[in-house]
């Protein structure tokens, strides 16, 4: 276990196991797909076969992928700061004659078309046992449920006495409530804690969630995109490999996020297809401030879902560092956390060292089926 990280049992029984407890990290089983039912399944579903250039699944790192890592951080601040000064201008009039906003609106009705609910939270407790006994019976509950796609949570490294939550629903109506017993062990106040919703909640789901002292903010405009688990997305759902789940806040510069919006739209419109197991990579205006905001990436495995969201050289990348990248807040970013195998950690910060700012929360079990 990581220095000063406590983790916290989440709730889906794993495979072939029950087992829930300390060294469990969550409920990935539901994220597999079932094609009779065109739903989630808790059973696993075969990978599909990948084309000899699309990669195979699992944790794949060639020498050229070692090439890169050297490379990177070198190459990257220069196209960073340099490249985006050509290239940037270039882009915005490409954009401007081709309608980008129309494009990106007609693309959008296949890429981010599915309408989930997301919520990350950080809450003060009271106690650390009696919160994992709560939780784990919580989620184990929730979990059952044919619309929960994930419900875990961890005990943050870098906060003494405070739990962060993760939850993926596939509708407003999929919520699970917290029972009494689970909201007993919260302590803080709209000061300390926080809960982020996006997605296409409504005034129920709302009501629902907003029932003790927290920072409640709920967001429907999300850029990017999350993954319905159908047919089409069947081979990003069934890789059988652990996932990688990044939540981070970032500082935009005053006045720059309709343009970095824009661009980073239309580089997820292209990672939608070209990494099946990148299940997820999107972002929302922070409600409070104009200047910030939040990110989710989920990817079900490395090489189909971290590695192909982000191949070089691509259209992706030059999208990317010219016009997204550019528009941060330099310096690391406010928060940040990732919950993963230590494997895929420690390759994901070899690939690019700005990864090692996140609060790495490992998972210390088998994989489970995807």
């Amino acid at each position: 276990v990581a220095p000063r990280s406590r983790e916290v049992a989440v709730a889906a029984v794993a495979h072939g196991s029950g087992m829930v407890g300390p060294r469990s990290y969550g409920p990935y089983d539901k994220l597999s797909y079932d094609k009779q039912s065109g739903r989630s399944s808790r059973a696993a579903v075969a990978p599909t076969m990948l084309l000899p250039w699309e990669g195979k699944s699992g944790l794949d790192v060639r020498p050229y992928d070692k090439l890169l890592n050297k490379a990177a951080p070198v190459v990257v601040p220069l196209l960073v700061g340099y490249g985006s000064k050509v290239f940037k201008p270039l882009y915005s009039l490409a954009d401007k004659v081709r309608n980008r906003k129309a494009d990106t609106e007609a693309r959008q009705a296949t890429s981010n078309a599915y309408k989930p609910c997301v919520i990350f939270s950080s809450r003060t407790i009271k106690d650390e046992a009696a919160y994992k006994s709560a939780f784990a019976e919580y989620a184990e509950g929730a979990m059952v449920r044919e619309g929960v796609r994930a419900c875990f949570s961890f005990m943050d490294r870098d906060k003494e006495m405070t739990a962060v939550q993760f939850a993926w629903y596939d509708s407003a109506s999929d919520l699970v409530p917290e029972p009494p017993a689970l909201k007993e062990c919260y302590c803080g106040t709209v000061a300390t804690d926080y809960t982020q919703t996006w997605g296409k909640w409504n005034a129920d789901f709302k009501a629902a969630l907003q029932t003790d002292m927290c920072k409640y903010s709920f967001v429907e405009e999300v850029r990017g995109f999350l993954k319905e688990p159908t047919e089409a997305n069947a081979k990003g759902f069934a890789t059988g490999e652990p996932p990688m789940i990044w939540i981070s806040k970032r500082d935009i510069l005053p006045g720059r996020m309709e343009a970095a919006g824009s661009s980073f739209q239309c580089g997820t419109d292209r990672m939608y297809t070209a990494a099946p197991a990148a299940l997820g990579i999107c972002e929302f205006t922070d409600p409070v401030d104009e200047n910030a905001t939040w990110s989710l990436r989920v990817f079900n495995d490395y090489n189909t879902g971290f590695k192909a969201h982000f191949p070089v050289p691509s259209p992706i990348l030059f999208r990317m560092v010219f016009n997204v990248i550019p528009e941060w807040v330099p310096g690391p970013f406010p928060l940040g956390f990732s919950f993963s195998s230590q494997d895929y950690i420690t390759e994901a910060v070899k690939s690019n060292g700005g990864n090692a700012a996140y609060a790495h929360h490992r998972r210390h079990c088998q994989p489970l089926l995807l």
